[in-house]
């Protein structure tokens, strides 16, 4: 991969790390004065931002291993057939980690044992 390339796609990963792990949290607490409604409404919140978490975790974990690929000279490689993953796709998700054919052949294989 061409470094001024992959140095964009550092810089963005990175910021969007930062963004994913300075985000505030909602509070899903309530007032304890609420009725049957508010606490609804608050259990409601708390699974909302659990399930927000749950894939914040994973976008992290994602971006993660994405860095480490930058590091370890493999990014942008396809994890299936080892040809280059077109950069126009990794620019849209760079925690891709394979190319569209194989990507496509991955998701008929799993809709045929799914």
């Amino acid at each position: 991969m061409d470094k001024k390339f992959l140095e964009e796609v550092n810089k963005i990963l990175l910021a969007e790390k930062d963004i994913l792990t300075n985000k505030p949290s909602l509070d899903g607490s309530i007032d304890g004065t609420g009725d049957d409604v508010d606490e609804i409404q608050g259990k409601i919140l708390a699974l909302v931002q659990s399930k927000l978490s749950e894939r914040e975790q994973d976008r992290l974990r994602k971006i993660d291993m994405a860095l480490k690929r930058i590091e370890e000279d493999c990014f942008g490689v396809c994890g299936e057939c080892s040809e280059d993953i077109d950069p126009k796709r990794l620019m849209f998700n760079p925690a891709f980690i394979t190319c569209i054919a194989c990507s496509e052949k991955l998701e008929r294989l799993k809709k045929q044992h799914g």
